[in-house]
């Protein structure tokens, strides 16, 4: 409990006290507790792979959020159709217009959880809006500035969640096995790039159906495997109270 006052003792006093009625006490600048720092600001020193678990793990959180612009930073960008993170493969070159560009880009997989180098053809319609950070300039047709300093080809001005809606929503996981089902290495030219992305989820989701109808069939297949195997048991069970089969009794036995 808090005295009233530092140096009030009792009203029966006529003055204050030589002393204070509040003892003194020193402590030690290693008991004082601070404050930590926000997470955000060390998202800079962490690994590309952290910022992605934070992404795909934190679905609608303010560290998704920030997982997005610090990569945002690091020059990937959000696919909106693929629903996946890509950058410019620094090694090669791309042929650029000013709606798309063909080349090599890395991607990362989330089902496998590493980064899968493609030949592909990047729509700048399709990449996640994002608004300017700093260093970076707006999105536009500036197909140079893909992966540069300043550029924002894959990216650009925009709110921050909807990659995260995007990837965690209503839809979450279909990025599952889209990178196996995309075979971009032979790359058309410009005149069929739209149509060729279009083939390629088209592919992608084609295989899916055909995936949903293998399960429902090995589903299929292990209730006649369980109900042939409950029809043995019942034959064996007639069998044995018959006196007959294997579990018929052993004359003489007691």
């Amino acid at each position: 409990m808090m005295p009233l006052h530092g140096t009030f003792a009792s009203p029966w006093f006529e003055g204050p006290t030589s002393s204070d009625v509040e003892a003194e006490f020193h402590v030690p600048a290693c008991y004082n507790v601070q404050p930590p720092p926000p997470v955000q600001a060390k998202l800079g020193s962490v690994l590309d792979e952290t910022l992605f678990y934070m992404f795909y793990s934190m679905p609608r959180d303010a560290l998704q959020d920030a997982a997005a612009v610090e990569l945002y930073n690091r020059h990937w960008r959000y696919h909106k159709e693929l629903r996946l993170w890509l950058m410019k493969d620094q090694s090669s070159e791309q042929s650029k217009t000013p709606t798309f560009e063909r080349g090599s880009y890395i991607f990362f997989d989330p089902n496998s959880w590493e980064k899968v180098k493609k030949d592909f053809i990047v729509m700048y319609d399709a990449l996640e809006e994002r608004r300017q950070v700093s260093g970076m300039a707006p999105n536009g047709n500036n197909a140079a500035n893909l992966h540069g300093a300043g550029g924002a080809a894959v990216g650009g001005g925009g709110p921050l969640s909807n990659a995260g809606n995007l990837a965690n929503g209503l839809e979450g996981g279909s990025h599952t096995g889209l990178l196996s089902s995309l075979n971009l290495t032979a790359t058309p030219g410009p005149t069929s790039a739209q149509s060729h992305l279009k083939q390629g989820i088209h592919a992608f989701q084609q295989q899916q159906q055909a995936q949903a109808q293998q399960q429902q069939a090995q589903q299929q297949r292990q209730q006649q495997q369980q109900q042939q195997a409950q029809q043995k048991s019942l034959q064996m069970m007639n069998m044995a109270s018959g006196g007959h089969g294997p579990f018929a009794p052993i004359n003489g036995s007691k």
